[in-house]
């Protein structure tokens, strides 16, 4: 059996997410936003939908988000595979799950600061911002999706993007599919 990876719990929740089994919705501090790269020319006006930010959550971003977590896993397992399952290894920090108190823009500073962390996420070809917004988005997206459907939600709370939702819902069945294939991956089978 491969070695047990911290980032496999976000997954998991965003599968559990999908089905409907939550009872309440990730929370998200979208008061934050990201820094805004730097520009020569002026950036397209964000669509309605956007955040505050100006992320829109799209297929393309989550097909990369799940090559991104594909590349990471490979890396990881790799890197622990002369290892037995110690406690040791269990212990060591994943360098890109988000820590629970860090707001977006602290989540997106960290993973740049660190070579090894950032290097884990653009050598998949996703930038570290479309990285973090969208493992937010997921999550934010798809728990309250969950929630909303399981009729433990009647709206979405303030603080989830609306957008994030629908794309959760117009989605879901694909999301499923394809979180299914991940986890048939991450469980060797």
């Amino acid at each position: 059996m491969p070695h047990s990876i911290r980032w496999f719990l976000p997954l998991s929740l965003l599968a559990l997410a999908a089905c409907g089994h939550t009872s309440a919705p990730a929370t998200t501090n979208d008061t934050a936003t990201a820094a805004a790269p730097a520009a020569t020319e002026a950036a397209p006006p964000a669509p309605a939908d956007a955040g505050d930010d100006g992320f829109v959550m799209t297929m393309d971003k989550f097909d990369a988000y799940l090559a991104t977590i594909r590349k990471v896993s490979t890396t990881l397992m790799a890197a622990h595979a002369g290892h037995a399952d110690s406690d040791e290894d269990e212990d060591e920090d994943d360098p890109i799950a988000m820590e629970g108190s860090e707001t977006i823009d602290q989540y997106i500073a960290r993973i740049n600061a660190d070579p090894k962390a950032k290097a884990l996420v653009t050598s998949a070809g996703m930038s570290v911002s479309d990285y973090a917004h969208t493992s937010e988005a997921l999550l934010g997206g798809m728990m309250t999706a969950g929630a909303l459907k399981s009729g433990a939600l009647k709206k979405i709370p303030d603080g989830i993007n609306p957008q994030y939702v629908r794309f959760a819902q117009e989605h879901e069945a694909e999301i499923n599919a394809k979180m299914a294939e991940l986890q048939k991956m991450g469980s060797g089978g």
